[in-house]
């Protein structure tokens, strides 16, 4: 949603609420029990719409209280259809004069007894049965009915021409006292909320006791502070159903959109790397092979008639494509590795200047045709942990990269820089270098520019060895400019000695 419609959104639902209030308000003026049903009747159909959401979405629903909630409205809301029906005035429940009061007393001190015994079980391992839950309430429901129905149990709430009782502003000042324990519960337990949830709780628990403040100060069943008390449970009710439609339907859903774009981006990844590989396949592996086998029939078929100066020249560009295949190849087997995650971690502690020895010697004999100096300058004491086999997939596509851009008569360097808490080793030559992109380590597979001496490559080695170094607990980071050398710096923990 953008910006403008966002504020669109927003003014729109600013301008409705006022308008709904102003008639509220209108039909306060002119009738009462009018008043009164619409602003019960709002509260009625938002607490059944509660326990519908939670009951069709219980099966998201991870938070106990969020059920506790859901469970409790339907039982309140019922609670409020026979308050408004029993309402001076209304003649619907003749027979119970006043019987609204203690009806509300009734449904207010479930609500406030149900919230706080709901946040009371935020993040409790235990799993609370909807239908048990059902079952416990139709019971408190059925004796409360009882009490005030057929029975003088429940104590009077409201007396004509006196007005309230003293119960009944004592209740009311309990129930706000169990509310405020109810929000210091809330905060207590606010991390197994998300933050529109615990925003929304919280103002529901503070329109609330709004509420019953107003109704403790009222003497005439239809006077002001009655609407107040009113307009503040309907407030309340909005916050506690905006909190459980955020819950059960928006986060669950949004969950939902986020794993499909995932799985989206991953099957486009993986149609990129597919269509990569196919290009590596093609092209990279089938061309070299096809110049080997041309290069070698050329020579099987007049080996006799070919100076040995000729010959040996067709033998080095065989043996440079051998070479160069067999490099291919390496990364390709550890790149299928990586992809398909066949290769489990071992780190262990070895010396850095072995690794970077062993890493080394499959190209001494190429850095030495093409005259590139290798110089490793790394003290035997200094240690790395690592996975041995990972590490040096990583060395050496950087020793071998470094080997294809650098000149005949240049030098490739390794050393190593030890500082308070982590080690540096750094590979340096004063080869082509390039220009360092913010996307250089997600280059597509199979772009690759030729080497100095038209060396090819696959596009596989940066990408091997940014994962490689960051799944042994390294980080990378390249230092490079067209024409100035490039040096890659690879930083790890530094291993007590």
């Amino acid at each position: 949603m953008t910006v403008q419609r966002l504020k669109f959104y927003l003014l729109l639902k600013t301008v409705t609420v006022i308008i709904v209030f102003i008639i509220l308000y209108f039909t306060y003026l002119n009738n009462f029990l009018l008043f009164h049903g619409l602003a019960e009747i709002f509260s009625i159909v938002i607490a059944f719409c509660i326990f519908i959401i939670s009951w069709n979405g219980k099966k998201y629903l991870r938070n106990n209280s969020l059920i506790f909630i859901g469970v409790s409205y339907l039982f309140i809301g019922f609670l409020d259809i026979l308050h408004t029906l029993g309402y001076t005035g209304m003649g619907v429940l003749p027979d119970c004069q006043y019987c609204a009061s203690e009806l509300w007393i009734a449904s207010r001190g479930m609500q406030s007894l149900s919230l706080f015994i709901a946040f009371a079980f935020s993040g409790k391992t235990i799993r609370i049965s909807f239908l048990n839950l059902i079952a416990v309430y139709t019971v408190i429901t059925s004796a409360i009915l009882y009490s005030i129905f057929f029975s003088s149990l429940f104590p009077v709430c409201f007396i004509d021409g006196k007005g309230q009782t003293g119960f009944k502003i004592i209740s009311e000042y309990i129930i706000i006292a169990v509310l405020l324990g109810s929000l210091i519960q809330l905060y207590s337990k606010r991390l197994f909320y998300s933050e529109d949830t615990f925003r929304s709780l919280v103002w529901s628990i503070i329109f609330t006791i709004f509420s019953e403040l107003a109704f403790t100060f009222y003497v005439n069943i239809y006077g002001f502070s009655n609407m107040v008390g009113h307009y503040s449970k309907i407030i309340s009710f909005y916050f506690i159903y905006k909190a459980i439609v955020i819950k059960s339907i928006q986060e669950p859903y949004d969950l939902i959109f986020h794993e499909l774009n995932e799985q989206r981006e991953e099957l486009e990844r993986s149609d990129r790397l597919k269509t990569g590989l196919f290009t590596i396949i093609s092209h990279d592996l089938i061309s070299p092979f096809s110049g080997i086998s041309s290069l070698a029939q050329v020579i099987d078929d007049d080996f006799e008639d070919y100076p040995q100066n000729d010959l040996k020249a067709y033998i080095g560009e065989i043996r440079k494509s051998v070479d160069s295949t067999s490099m291919l190849l390496y990364n390709l087997l550890n790149w299928s590795k990586l992809e398909m995650g066949g290769h489990r971690l071992c780190r262990e502690t070895f010396s850095l200047k072995d690794l970077i020895d062993s890493a080394a010697q499959p190209f001494l004999p190429l850095y030495k045709k093409k005259g590139v100096i290798p110089v490793i300058n790394i003290q035997p004491s200094i240690k790395l942990q690592v996975d041995k086999d990972t590490f040096l997939v990583a060395a050496r596509n950087i020793l071998s990269n470094a080997l294809k851009f650098s000149y005949p008569g240049g030098e490739v360097r390794v050393e190593a820089i030890t500082g308070k808490n982590n080690l540096l080793i750094v590979f340096k030559d004063s080869g082509t270098g390039m220009e360092v992109k913010p996307d250089l380590f997600n280059s597509p597979v199979g772009i690759s520019k030729s080497g100095t001496s038209d060396e090819k490559g696959s596009g596989l080695g940066l990408n091997l060895i940014r994962r490689y170094t960051e799944e042994n607990g390294g980080t990378i980071k390249i230092e490079s400019s067209p024409g100035a050398g490039t040096k890659i710096i690879l930083q790890f923990p530094l291993i007590n000695q």
